[in-house]
């Protein structure tokens, strides 16, 4: 049998085609290639977590309590609890629940500073709730206990403010009500009182 030599034009797959070699096949790899990838639209975003914490203007990071809250400190006006202020955006003043969880348990404080935390507004003292605390005008009523020793327990301060807030403090105290869960290194003032620092959070 005698070998019949291949053609060097393979023939068309029907009438009308014309196959061109590689032409044909990367065709239909860039069909598949189009099919198969997804549609992006505009830049591809990075998520770069929360914004660094610090101090607005004019005021000093003096301490850190974690990466998640510090203490701000000014040289300029001192301010009432309704007026605190000195944390960067998007930092905020720190609430009493959020001092608590975040170092002010175990750390003593070096200046006293500000909290959104109050435990009188009117009537009877409570536990700190996360809030400032009242109008900030200095009224009094009767008076009640409002700070204990976290160690013995006994009575450490009495007032008749109206309005009590918390700030931070060198030594631990019970504030508001007499239970270990309401202890930190804080302690009650009146809203009225004026500061120079602030604990921030984010």
């Amino acid at each position: 049998m005698r070998d019949v030599p291949a053609r060097q034009d393979a023939p068309a797959d029907r009438p009308g085609e014309v196959v061109r070699g590689d032409l044909h096949l990367e065709a239909m790899a860039d069909l598949t290639s189009k099919k198969d990838t997804p549609k992006i639209d505009g830049p591809v975003k990075k998520d770069l977590g929360p914004a660094p914490l610090g101090c607005s203007s004019g005021f000093t990071n003096i301490f850190a309590y974690a990466s998640n809250m510090i203490l701000c400190q000014t040289t300029g006006s001192a301010f009432n609890q309704c007026k605190a202020a000195g944390c960067a955006a998007p930092g905020h003043l720190c609430t009493a629940s959020e001092f608590r969880a975040r170092g002010g348990v175990a750390q003593a404080a070096p200046a006293v500073a500000w909290l959104a935390g109050c435990i009188r507004s009117g009537g009877s003292s409570s536990a700190p709730t996360d809030m400032v605390c009242g109008d900030c005008s200095g009224f009094a009523q009767l008076n009640a206990d409002l700070a204990w020793s976290c160690s013995s327990g006994a009575v450490l301060l009495n007032s008749d403010a109206v309005a009590v807030g918390l700030a931070t403090a060198s030594t631990c105290r019970r504030v508001g009500t007499n239970s270990a869960t309401t202890a930190a290194y804080w302690k009650p003032l009146s809203t009225e009182q004026m500061l120079q620092a602030v604990v921030c959070c984010n």
